[in-house]
């Protein structure tokens, strides 16, 4: 037997006591349902006025050993009649009732069942209750409808597991069955989307090959061209190493010719503008390398056959620039996700150019790329802030450099994201959403005028502001534009500073200043000449040798040209010279005429029209 609230059997440790309405529990339960003297049962609700729970009488006498061997004693010999109140075998029941168990009022065996409240009761208690006789019924009845129900749950119990075991054993052979087929699906399945990657990548393949073939095409062109041209070069410097076979008179003719020739030549090279050809090819094995109009434009290409959603992803944001932007000035590939704002490597900020929305498509920019200009302009800002409060650049002798004070206005509406409704702006956008626009190029030629002088009357403030070494760095590496204003006082009109006089600034201010600590000065001055000396020696080491290189180290080989040139004599010599040249007009023709007459014309005449041709040709 067990308590009905703590569901643990009755021992020596958990005594069962009874209450006055006839419903047993155990010790340990019933001290905690005491609350004071009071005891109400959880059952039928009823209380009982007791002192502790030691001095409630117990009147359940419980053999252990009797209980056990209850327990362990076969229900089928067991005699049903015995402990039947009407001693009819069909009342009784398979369990049997201790003696033990009686009524606490009358202290009579306990017999019948109330339906309502669970209590039990003896022949006395019946007889004095107000209780319906269909709500009281003996207890082996109860005990027999509770074994009747058992019996057909675990009639059901069997009869739901044969029909298990039958469903089981069917979906068995409904899969051995359909195993194979369904293999078989799979394979053809998936052998169909190879083959299908297999066309693709043939197709791209082909694609490429063609693209490839182009190109390389395109480089052997214009490898040949410059073969043409080499040899070209090589007649030319043939006949100037005749040249050099003549007299000095002749020579002095052809290094004039020579210089006029080099002057066109320079004004043609600097329009020469050679193309870069470069192919990036990827080989790892992951990733799938195309061309974008191989993709775009060659064949329809679905990128949902890739199978892989993160790798179809990054397959398809290889061709998207916006996912990915190129430094202008270091070449660096920035992935838009680690650098969006500038640049991994050299810190140079991303150009607008480069939001594609700012520009070409306004309405369509993202809250993204809002966010990065924003977060670019705070930077920048924070950024001239730091260099502008160095204290070290705003002492007197340090360089001063000269900004468009408009230009400046219209960088501090931009960094700061608002306009001023005072001055009006011409660098705002269309769009709320985007707001002021960046400056664009440093405008320092307003400054000047159309001969190249700087305005007169120019107002600091107003018309220029000066700003230190660090911030003008910074401006002119993000923007650009210029020319260079560099002066020695916080003046436009003050003194110019050069390379060599940024030295005797630096020793004038060690003489001056005694608060500066003169070793960090003197280490300057040493790196600064150092650095000089490196500048002047790798522009030597590094000088290209060209046409004119040749030319005057070969003229400046002979001593009848180490006299003085024209180069070398004041204006008036310059001028006398050119009068007395004007009045003999024939003197270069008879020159050439008394030098081997024929041949002397016929080398100039070849090498005048062969570099001019080649010039004009191919640096047009």
């Amino acid at each position: 037997m067990e308590c009905t609230i703590c569901f643990e059997n009755y021992s020596k440790d958990r005594p069962p006591y009874m209450l006055n309405c006839g419903h047993p529990f155990c010790l340990g339960c019933l001290k905690v349902m005491v609350s004071g003297r009071n005891i109400q049962c959880p059952l039928c609700k009823e209380k009982q006025f007791v002192d502790s729970v030691e001095t409630v009488e117990n009147h359940v006498v419980v053999n252990l050993s009797i209980l056990n061997k209850y327990r362990n004693r076969n229900e089928e010999q067991k005699d049903p009649s015995r402990y039947s109140i009407s001693k009819d075998p069909s009342h009784g029941l398979n369990i049997e009732i201790p003696n033990g168990f009686k009524c606490r009022k009358h202290k009579l065996p306990v017999h019948s069942y109330v339906k309502s409240n669970s209590a039990l009761m003896c022949n006395e208690c019946i007889e004095s209750s107000s209780y319906d006789a269909e709500n009281i019924e003996p207890i082996p009845q109860i005990l027999k409808q509770l074994n009747s129900s058992l019996h057909s749950s675990k009639v059901k119990k069997e009869q739901c597991m044969s029909q298990l075991k039958m469903c089981q054993k069917e979906l068995e052979i409904f899969f051995e069955k359909n195993r194979d087929a369904t293999r078989h699906k799979i394979h053809d399945y998936f052998s169909s989307i190879v083959s299908m990657v297999k066309e693709i990548e043939l197709k791209a393949l082909a694609e490429f090959e063609l693209k490839t073939d182009k190109e390389l095409e395109k480089l052997h062109q214009v490898f040949n061209e410059i073969k043409s041209v080499n040899k070209n070069i090589q007649s030319d410097i043939i006949n100037i190493d005749n040249l050099f076979a003549m007299d000095d008179k002749t020579k002095v003719v052809c290094m004039d010719l020579l210089e006029k020739i080099e002057k066109e030549k320079n004004e043609y090279y600097k329009d020469i503008d050679f193309p870069n050809y470069f192919l990036d090819i990827q080989t790892k094995p992951d990733n799938i390398s195309l061309i974008k109009d191989v993709v775009e434009k060659s064949f329809d290409f679905s990128s949902e056959i890739i199978p892989n959603r993160d790798k179809r992803k990054l397959f398809m944001n290889m061709f998207d620039l916006r996912y990915m932007w190129y430094c202008h000035r270091c070449k660096h590939k920035n992935l838009i996700k680690k650098a969006p704002i500038e640049c991994s490597r050299c810190h140079i900020y991303k150009p607008l150019e480069l939001y594609p929305s700012v520009f070409k498509s306004k309405s369509e920019i993202t809250d993204g790329e809002l966010e990065h200009l924003k977060q670019r302009g705070t930077e920048e800002k924070l950024r001239m802030s730091a260099n502008n409060q160095s204290l070290f650049d705003r002492e007197e002798g340090r360089a001063w450099y000269a900004v468009e004070a408009k230009w400046m206005y219209d960088w501090k509406m931009f960094v700061q994201n608002k306009r001023d409704s005072c001055v009006p702006s011409f660098k705002k956008s269309d769009i709320d959403r985007i707001g002021i626009l960046d400056p664009g190029p440093i405008s320092n030629n307003i400054l000047f005028n159309s001969s190249g002088d700087l305005k007169e009357d120019l107002v600091i403030e107003k018309d220029y502001k000066m700003v230190n070494e660090r911030v003008w760095k910074t401006l002119f590496d993000i923007y650009g534009g210029g020319p260079i204003i560099k002066r020695a006082q916080c003046n436009i009109y003050s003194e110019v500073i050069e390379a060599n006089d940024e030295l005797e600034i630096l020793a004038n201010k060690i003489k001056k200043s005694r608060k500066v600590d003169k070793r960090k000065f003197k280490k300057k001055i040493i790196q600064f000449k150092d650095k000089n000396e490196e500048l002047r020696k790798a522009i030597i080491d590094d000088r290209n040798y060209k046409l004119e290189d040749v030319v005057r180290e070969r003229r400046n080989s002979f001593e009848c040209l180490n006299r003085p040139t024209l180069q070398d004599q004041n204006e008036e010599e310059k001028e006398n010279c050119e009068a007395s040249r004007r009045n003999r007009p024939s003197s270069i023709q008879r020159g050439i005429s008394s030098i081997n007459g024929e041949s002397v014309k016929k080398t100039l005449g070849n090498l005048w029209n062969g570099v001019s041709t080649q010039f004009n040709r191919y640096f047009k």
